[in-house]
């Protein structure tokens, strides 16, 4: 498969099976390099080997999207996990937010803290956050999730704490 600019417009063409041809549209801001391989390796140092840092095109706005998700274990309590759960999603979001700058207005957030295989095997997800670069920067700024508007999601407690024992 190969990727070929078609000359004077946003359009690509790709090449996907002999005489085959697919046209598709290419961001205006190719130049854009984020995530790199650095930047990957950097996020799952920091956040774990189990973290993803993935960025992609979303053809209904015309624009691209990065997501970064983070699997955790369960603290003591519900609420020590939530709060341990919403400081994740603020160190990502100010992760971001240092790393994102050569991206454009348009690029969209998404930042998911969600169980690990090894709590829950069909995981589940905790919270799932995101939007613009404003609203990434008013989750890092919200020492609360209730600051911002945002909640855990529904059930995110599900087969979790139910048959912990208490040490």
């Amino acid at each position: 498969m190969s990727l070929a600019p078609v000359a004077g417009s946003s359009l690509a063409e790709i090449d996907c099976n002999p005489g085959r041809r697919l046209l598709v549209r290419r961001p205006h801001y190719t130049h854009c390099m984020f995530p790199s391989d650095h930047d990957i390796e950097a996020f799952k140092t920091e956040f774990g080997r189990e973290s993803i840092l993935e960025r992609f095109a979303i053809s209904r706005q015309s624009c691209c999207g990065t997501q970064a998700g983070v699997v955790i274990t369960p603290k003591d309590t519900k609420d020590a996990t939530l709060a341990h759960a919403w400081e994740l999603v603020r160190s990502i979001a100010r992760w971001i937010l240092v790393r994102a700058s050569e991206l454009p207005p348009s690029e969209r957030y998404e930042i998911i803290v969600g169980w690990s295989q090894t709590v829950r095997r069909l995981q589940g997800q905790v919270f799932k956050v995101g939007g613009d670069h404003a609203a990434v920067q008013t989750i890092a700024d919200s020492a609360e999730w209730t600051q911002c508007g945002r909640a855990p999601l529904i059930r995110w407690e599900k087969d979790v704490f139910e048959n912990r024992v208490a040490s």
